[in-house]
């Protein structure tokens, strides 16, 4: 699978038939693997979530904007282990043994005890719900987990239906709807990534370029590979400069000890760029330039 899939992301499933049954895995294309838990695909559905009564399932909510396809499945084994990974501490772990965490805010707050853990929380990664009952156990934070991750809700979030007084068709329905919500929130962050994507390489064929911070200059309309370096945009302005550079700069802004920056300043307009996601975008540029 391509590491530079712009989009990897933690899910969470809940039955509609059976609440207490949930489901947590990873994929590039949430909507995709929606539609092959439930069925609506041949091939691809994990063996779980087939087990009878427990479809439909609902994507509840993801985490997303992991950088590379293996720390989406870190966080993924992860909140499957909550109970010995070594991403929670001991003494602060609320699941302690393979039997806990089937409730909704126990799986809501190993979800923030990972996404406080520095390994994750250097991602820069968000949080997105589907269903307004969720975000509203997840905003209770019944287990005092502070998590300063980005949070959203999609608009026309569901709320739970109960099973027992609904038909076959309004629990189809339920389930139609919240695969429509997934598709919406999927195919629009594949669209904003594409347009910022075109804008930066837009930028590149206009042949040579200073980089902001160092003043030498790179080509990427140029045949020289050595002119090719990986370079860093900032989403909310024209500045560009070498990533390398950057990187510099983004860690003196931290004056951290880290030796991966979190997030940093753009010095051409001093708004905020997250580090993960600008190195994605350096990674990109540079690949589809080395054909």
């Amino acid at each position: 699978m391509n590491e530079l899939c712009p989009f990897y992301c933690c899910y969470l499933l809940q039955s509609v038939n059976k609440r207490q049954s949930f489901y947590v895995g990873s994929t590039p294309n949430p909507y995709k693997r929606l539609r092959q838990h439930n069925g609506s695909l041949v091939h691809g559905g994990a063996y779980r979530t087939k087990r009878l009564g427990a479809r439909p399932w609902e994507m509840v909510g993801i985490v997303y904007g992991f950088p590379s396809r293996i720390a989406a499945l870190q966080f993924e084994h992860a909140l499957q282990h909550v109970y010995q990974t070594h991403y929670i501490p001991d003494n602060e772990r609320i699941v302690k043994n393979k039997q806990g965490g089937k409730t909704l805010p126990q799986k809501l707050s190993s979800i923030r005890q990972l996404l406080k853990c520095h390994y994750f929380h250097l991602m820069s990664v968000k949080v997105h719900f589907f269903n307004a009952h969720v975000s509203e156990v997840w905003m209770d934070n019944k287990f005092k987990v502070e998590a300063d991750n980005v949070m959203t809700v999609s608009e026309g979030a569901l709320h739970h239906i109960d099973p027992a007084k609904s038909t076959i068709d309004d629990v189809l329905d339920y389930a139609s709807a919240n695969q429509r919500l997934v598709e919406k929130f999927y195919n629009d962050y594949m669209k904003e990534h594409d347009k910022t994507l075109d804008r930066y390489l837009d930028k590149l064929t206009t042949g040579s370029l200073a980089c902001t911070l160092c003043d030498s200059t790179f080509d990427y309309t140029s045949d020289d590979v050595s002119l090719k370096p990986f370079v860093a945009f900032c989403k909310h302005c024209n500045g560009v400069s070498h990533l390398r550079c950057l990187y510099d700069k983004f860690l003196n802004d931290e004056g951290s000890e880290s030796l991966v920056p979190e997030r940093g300043i753009c010095p051409s307009c001093q708004e905020i760029n997250a580090w993960s996601e600008t190195v994605l975008y350096a990674k990109t540029i540079k690949k589809q330039h080395s054909h």
